[in-house]
């Protein structure tokens, strides 16, 4: 059975999704053998996806003798109406500086269909976020709240300045392609591609037959298909992936094949 740990050490080994920004400097978890550490003592059943990989990231960075967390989900407020949160404040005792981490776990498949520009091709399996939007989001709202003054009130309790704080993007995920076809990754991360997406129709075309499946609940998606469980013949997982797109839910798809490869993908609507 497929534990937290094994859910936590796969995210901390995660690759970036981004490989460089000209906006961002980018967290790196710089440990590989800590994810195997110390042991976990979470609630996530209870959490959704993005705070689930919050809680992932804030056990590393308590556990790792080289930060030091200052503060954590730190909510900004203004008349009682919240504006905002900091993920983390962190002091990098070996590199003697101040970090806000700004964090998030994503999975984009690029749809060249949809723009010219390459960044707003890399959206959500349910089309219902870009990374284009994303980074937006963070550059215009998410970052510049440590300069808010309602922020300088919690910076000044713990005793630092926000001009002496290096902020940082922490986003680790899975990029898909397009299925037999590649297009070059601007700013992207090739280590980060993990499958392909197919449409439902050329989904139902293909002949899958003779394989596997195991359709993973989300917080799995960062596991290696070789971990799944309660593996299903092609006609039932057929009906449950055809019942998840019929939900506005894209699937991703572990498949096993009878050489014993694997591989990982999405179907989309």
């Amino acid at each position: 059975m497929i534990n937290l740990q094994e859910r936590y050490k796969a995210l901390i080994q995660s690759p970036s999704v981004l490989h460089f920004s000209e906006d961002f400097k980018l967290f790196k978890p710089t440990v590989a053998s800590h994810a195997d550490a110390s042991p976990i003592h979470l609630h996530p059943e209870v959490l959704v996806f993005g705070k689930r990989m919050e809680q992932y990231l804030g056990h590393y960075l308590h556990t790792n003798p080289r930060y030091k967390v200052l503060a954590e989900n730190l909510q900004i407020s203004r008349k009682k109406i919240t504006k905002g949160e900091i993920d983390f404040l962190v002091e990098d005792l070996q590199e003697k500086k101040t970090l806000h981490i700004e964090m998030a776990c994503k999975f984009y498949v690029f749809r060249p269909d949809i723009s010219y520009r390459d960044l707003d091709c890399w959206v959500g399996p349910n089309g219902k976020d870009s990374l284009a939007y994303k980074l937006n989001r963070l550059k215009q709202q998410q970052f510049p709240i440590l300069y808010a003054p309602e922020t300088k009130l919690k910076l000044d309790e713990l005793g630092i300045s926000a001009i002496s704080i290096e902020q940082q993007l922490y986003m680790p995920g899975m990029l898909f392609m397009p299925l037999h076809d590649d297009f070059p990754l601007v700013m992207l991360n090739e280590k980060a591609v993990g499958g392909y997406w197919i449409s439902k129709s050329d989904f139902i075309k293909s002949d899958y037959r003779d394989k596997q499946f195991c359709l993973p609940p989300k917080k799995d998606w960062l596991l290696a298909p070789q971990v799944g469980e309660n593996w299903m013949d092609y006609d039932t997982a057929k009906d449950l992936i055809l019942l998840s797109l019929q939900n506005q839910r894209a699937p991703m798809c572990w498949v096993k094949s009878t050489d014993g490869s694997f591989e990982r993908f999405f179907v989309l609507q």
